[in-house]
């Protein structure tokens, strides 16, 4: 699982390494052109084929079916894929000034919406090999093929970027180009699918599994993307940079967040298999040392936002600083939300996570649309917040939830709160460095706690 996770790290890690790059070299709109761009890119990748992935691996891999069988079927769903594609690419080709005028206003839609929706076709396209590795176990050419063209679509941005001067333009060319240049290594599979014919009779059965990935694809997307376009419609482009610069800060947590989210499902599965007690007093142990590092991290993060402004973005971005702390409110409230819908699944309580992503959507679009206009970027932290707040209350409520709030926890909490609200309101000078030092270290503290704790999880609970 780990080469699975190693090219999503990659990529997040790599926006957030070079984000003091493109600051220097950006101004806030464009930085926020940019961001809002490939925003809606994240859009059309998900309309252009909905739920193709899920119809290849439903349909073709995971079906016990002869190799005979298995290949008509592959031709079956690729022929749907290919009228899917084109269909929806024709359509947004013929309506590109009028889709992009709505979802990018004052961006024209050449090259930006154009560029955008070929990177979309051409990794619509590589979805058939990405899903032959996935099946096939082939985790290390998987991660091979995204980290090849995570390193192209980099290279290429800082060329455009550094040497071209192309502005705004280098961050979306640098992933078309990505594609272009990996062509070869995925197009063959979506041809040689093509050529073994189709089954008419299997193209109504496959519908609702192609159409229902589209509504859960759009929800997720909605919480990591809608707010840019909402703060580009209703605040312009410079505002959508100052909230990027802030967003990518606290992504470092969303970052950790993932890598060990990891470890946490299995362990949260093999330790609720049984349902012992000492089990479960070891599963809410291990979320409460969790909650403690992350809330730890947040607080951290939080304190010395004016600091990482002021020496890795520079000084065109410094009313980025004031949101960084209400980011990192956002990204720590990922953490029990993934607790949560681990224990949900665990215990077959599924019909709450649709119900939870439905409600935290809602509040998210709702916020935004209330709060951007009075208060810009801040608003459009704020509706983060409210949305993965909302989200995780909803689950914390649920009967089934044995999660619970220590003492140790709960004084977290609280530094947590006190942190933001100094990050947020004051932030600077050398009080904010004294504060820094001190957090830090009560960080490095949790850290080492819980490397401990991890060392203490019962040997079954470990993934081998």
């Amino acid at each position: 699982m780990a080469w699975y996770a190693v090219p999503r790290m990659v990529s997040r890690g790599s926006a957030l390494l070079l984000l003091p790059v493109y600051t220097r070299v950006l101004s806030p709109a464009d930085l926020g052109t940019a961001m809002v761009v490939l925003a809606v890119g994240g859009v059309l990748s998900l309309v252009v084929a909905p739920g193709i992935d899920a119809a290849y691996f439903r349909w073709v891999y995971q079906a016990p079916v002869s190799a005979d069988e298995r290949a008509r079927r592959a031709g079956t769903v690729a022929a749907a894929h290919f009228v899917l594609l084109a269909v929806t690419v024709a359509a947004l080709v013929g309506g590109a000034e009028r889709i992009s005028g709505w979802l990018l206003p004052g961006i024209p839609a050449w090259p930006f919406f154009h560029l955008i929706l070929a990177t979309a076709a051409l990794g619509s396209i590589a979805v058939p090999r990405q899903t032959a590795w996935r099946a096939e176990r082939r985790a290390e050419r998987f991660a091979a093929f995204e980290i090849a063209y995570s390193a192209t679509a980099i290279t290429v941005t800082l060329i455009a970027l550094l040497a071209g001067g192309l502005g705004a333009l280098s961050l979306v060319l640098g992933n078309f180009v990505g594609w272009v240049v990996l062509l070869p290594w995925y197009a063959g599979q979506f041809m040689r699918n093509l050529r073994r014919g189709w089954d008419t009779s299997l193209v109504s059965s496959m519908a609702p599994i192609v159409l229902v990935g589209l509504p859960l694809a759009l929800s997720s997307w909605a919480l990591s993307a809608l707010d840019r376009i909402f703060l580009n419609r209703l605040a312009g482009t410079l505002e959508v940079g100052l909230y990027s610069a802030a967003y990518q800060v606290g992504s470092g947590i969303t970052l950790i967040a993932i890598i060990l989210q990891k470890e946490w499902q299995p362990i949260t599965f093999n330790l609720m298999r049984d349902g012992n007690d000492g089990q479960i007093e070891t599963l809410r142990r291990f979320w409460e040392g969790s909650a403690c590092v992350f809330l730890a991290f947040g607080s951290l993060l939080a304190v010395t936002a004016r600091l990482i402004v002021d020496v890795a973005l520079g000084e065109e971005f410094l009313a980025s600083a004031a949101i960084i702390p209400l980011i990192a409110v956002a990204a720590v409230l990922r953490v029990p939300r993934a607790f949560m819908m681990n224990v949900s699944l665990a215990s077959g309580r599924t019909r709450d996570l649709t119900t939870e992503s439905v409600l935290s959507v809602a509040v998210f679009v709702v916020a935004n649309l209330a709060l951007i206009p009075p208060l810009g970027i801040r608003g459009a932290a704020l509706a983060g917040v409210l949305a993965h707040g909302a989200g995780s209350l909803f689950l914390f409520s649920r009967r089934w939830n044995m999660l619970g709030v220590d003492r140790r926890m709960g004084i977290w909490i609280v530094v947590f709160i006190l942190s933001v609200v100094f990050g947020s309101v004051v932030g600077d000078g050398g009080f904010a460095s004294l504060a820094g030092v001190v957090v830090g270290a009560f960080f490095a503290r949790e850290v080492a706690a819980y490397w401990r704790l991890l060392g203490d999880l019962p040997q079954h609970t470990s993934v081998q």
